[in-house]
């Protein structure tokens, strides 16, 4: 069982260790998330999940572990979504690993900041400021604290506090990017693995984070002299001791509800970056814990000295382009497609960078009214989120190789996942989770092709979990499975 918290919109406490036992049969409930409700939802959700062998329990044997991060915009989503147990129970019955996934505190609960914040946290832990866990990261704690309990305990089920690897999907891939370069997890894990993080969605600095906690003080009725007649709403005097005092006697309900409402704010006002769209509440950078951004540590090749596989899908900006265009079908309303392509674009880029890109035929919609935007939108999407600014925080920080998995640096890989899943179109965002942790058989969608490349998939980031390489421990190069693009 992991470690649990007190509710709190700050740090966390250790669970003390207990002779109990307990029930492990079911998935961990999940944390306070988004509009849904229901007794699965809770602040007391900071579990883990944990699947491996029976033999290597029961042997003694220790083997690879893989701690997951799911993915969900740091707002929505679950271990238990990420890694059913059908699936965690897969991977690790086939190949021979430790698969433990994470919960950690999500929106508000996990990403708020504040310097009053910030400074009760240095008060609680009788630190210095500058040294104090940072406030603005909860999530990010949440997830070393489980790395931290995973190697105090990885030896009573079957797992090698020696040789652990982070991963995620998504937010939980730009999770592992922050824990690449964040100190105070360089010594928590020995390998990473990020599946569709987008090193382009930059994250909150200090003055954004607080106009976030203001936004949601002022909906909850905490603020002193509120400003009402703003989007998002704000406090007319800053966050301090007295306002957080309010926000923690608030009900989990109340804080949840208003970081929903605040969400249809940030779009617009001073919030005008993809981020506010796409993550609206995101790790906080320029502080104790996360110095800045992972992509410039990346760019000058300070990351951690650890092997890392990156994956990225072939159509990652499809998923969000379809988000974007809710309800509207472009073949039809032409109009309505090139505005909203329009309106992306000049909330995404600079005056500069928006004439660049405007004038660039690779970009532009068709002339021919019939035809849609979308292609066009989701070739910008995913150059700007992930291909460009992965390629060069790869082509700046490290030596590059051509291939489409390649090794950089002798221990940096970059995969593309090309595979179209039978009921898409495009090779969607995350597909590379899919493939790794789904068990699939042949049907009417799936065919041998599917399977033989699933089964390759697999062994793959298998082999990179066990030795670092996924060529596995031996140097024997399996047949690549990522044609070009």
């Amino acid at each position: 069982m992991a470690p649990q918290i007190e509710r709190d919109l700050t740090s966390y406490d250790r669970f003390d260790s207990t002779d109990g036992i307990y029930k492990t049969r079911e998935a961990a409930q999940r944390c306070i998330q988004g509009l849904t409700s229901g007794e699965r939802l809770t602040e007391d959700c900071l579990y883990l999940d944990i699947y491996a062998p029976i033999e290597a329990i029961e042997s003694g044997k220790q083997l690879s572990v893989l701690i997951y991060f799911h993915g969900g915009a740091f707002f929505f989503g679950a271990n238990s979504l990420a890694v059913t147990p059908d699936k965690g129970a897969f991977i690790a019955a086939t190949q021979d690993v430790v698969v433990v996934s994470v919960n950690y505190r999500l929106g508000a609960f996990g990403f708020l900041f504040s310097e009053a914040l910030q400074s009760k946290l240095a008060d609680e832990h009788g630190v210095q400021y500058s040294d104090s866990p940072s406030s603005g990261n909860q999530g990010l704690m949440d997830q070393q604290m489980a790395m931290i309990w995973v190697a105090e305990n990885a030896k009573y089920f079957g797992g090698n506090e020696n040789d652990i690897t982070i991963g995620g999907m998504s937010a939980g891939g730009q999770s592992v990017h922050a824990h690449m370069v964040m100190e105070s997890s360089k010594n928590l894990f020995h390998k990473a693995i990020a599946f569709s993080g987008p090193q382009g969605l930059p994250f909150y600095n200090a003055e954004e984070g607080e106009l976030i906690t203001e936004g949601i003080a002022n909906l909850v009725e905490c603020c002193e002299k509120p400003i009402l007649d703003v989007a998002p709403p704000k406090c007319r005097n800053p966050i301090n001791e007295a306002t957080v005092a309010c926000m923690k006697n608030k009900t989990a309900a109340e804080i949840n509800a208003a970081a929903w409402k605040l969400e249809q704010f940030l779009p617009i006002g001073n919030f005008d970056r993809l981020t506010m769209i796409a993550e609206p509440y995101a790790p906080v950078v320029n502080t104790a814990m996360l110095e800045e951004m992972p992509f410039y540590s990346f760019s000058r090749g300070e990351i951690h000295d650890k092997p890392l596989l990156v994956d990225v899908s072939e159509n990652e900006g499809a998923f969000f382009i379809n988000l974007m265009m809710w309800g509207v079908q472009c073949e039809e309303d032409v109009t309505v497609c090139e505005t909203n392509w329009n309106w992306m674009l000049e909330h995404l880029l600079s005056e500069e960078d928006l004439k660049t890109v405007t004038e660039a035929d690779f970009y532009n919609c068709p002339e021919d009214p019939a035809d849609e935007c979308l292609p066009q939108a989701d070739k910008f999407l995913t150059d700007f989120t992930w291909y460009c600014n992965m390629n060069k925080c790869m082509k700046d920080g490290f030596p590059v190789a051509t291939r489409k998995f390649q090794r950089r640096n002798s221990d940096i890989f970059l995969s593309l996942t090309t595979q179209i899943l039978p009921w898409q179109k495009v090779v969607n965002h995350g597909s590379a989770e899919y493939w790794f942790f789904s068990r699939i058989t042949e049907t009417n969608d799936y065919d041998q092709k599917d399977q033989d490349y699933q089964k390759q998939f697999q062994n793959y980031i298998a082999n990179f979990i066990r030795t670092g390489s996924p060529n596995g421990q031996y140097g024997c190069n399996l047949k690549l499975i990522y044609p070009s693009r």
